[in-house]
C-alpha cells in the first residue's frame, strides 16, 4: 500500500520474566505478500520505562516496610519496594547490634516491583539485629528482634 500506516508493537521480551528497560531500538520488518521481506533502517529509539507488570501497578518510590512478624523467631518476612525507573543495584543486609555484618540476603539488579525476602534467624543468638536496604539512591535501616 502507498498509504501511510500506524503500528503498535508491544515488546513481550524473550529475556524471561523480566520485560526490558532502558535504551531500546526497534525497526520495521516489511514481509510482502509473495513472502519476501525487507528490514528497513532503524528510524525510532525508545527509552522505555515500566509502569505496570501483568497489569499491576509498579510503585513509585522506594519504601522499607517492617518486617513481620516483629519480635521473631525464627522466621521473619521483609518486604521493600523498588519503583519506576532503571534496573537498582540491591542490597538487603542484617547487622548485629554492634554493626557487624550478619548476612547479605539480597546483592543482585532488580528490576521495580514489589519484593518479599523471608528470613530464618535460628543460627543467631537471640537480640535486637538491623537491616538495611541499599541501592544507589535510597538506604533505609529498620530494627528487628529475635526473641528465642
Amino acid at each position: 500500500s502507498n498509504s501511510p500506516k500506524q503500528y503498535e508493537f508491544i515488546d513481550t521480551s524473550p529475556f524471561g520474566d523480566d520485560p526490558p528497560a532502558g535504551h531500546l531500538k526497534y525497526r520495521l520488518k516489511q514481509i510482502d505478500t509473495d513472502g519476501t521481506y525487507e528490514y528497513y533502517n532503524l528510524t525510532a529509539e525508545v527509552d522505555a520505562t515500566i509502569t505496570s507488570l501483568n497489569d499491576e501497578k509498579l510503585p513509585e518510590e522506594f519504601h522499607l516496610s517492617q518486617n513481620y512478624p516483629n519480635p521473631f523467631n525464627p522466621v521473619t518476612q521483609i518486604e521493600y519496594l523498588i519503583p519506576v525507573g532503571d534496573v537498582q543495584n540491591v542490597k538487603l543486609k542484617v547487622f548485629d547490634i554492634l554493626g557487624k555484618d550478619v548476612v547479605t540476603l539480597i546483592d543482585k539488579s532488580q528490576l521495580p516491583g514489589n519484593y518479599r525476602v523471608e528470613f530464618d534467624g535460628s543460627s543467631l543468638s537471640s537480640g535486637i539485629y538491623f537491616y538495611q536496604l541499599i541501592t544507589k539512591n535510597y538506604t533505609s535501616t529498620k530494627k528487628f528482634i529475635l526473641m528465642k
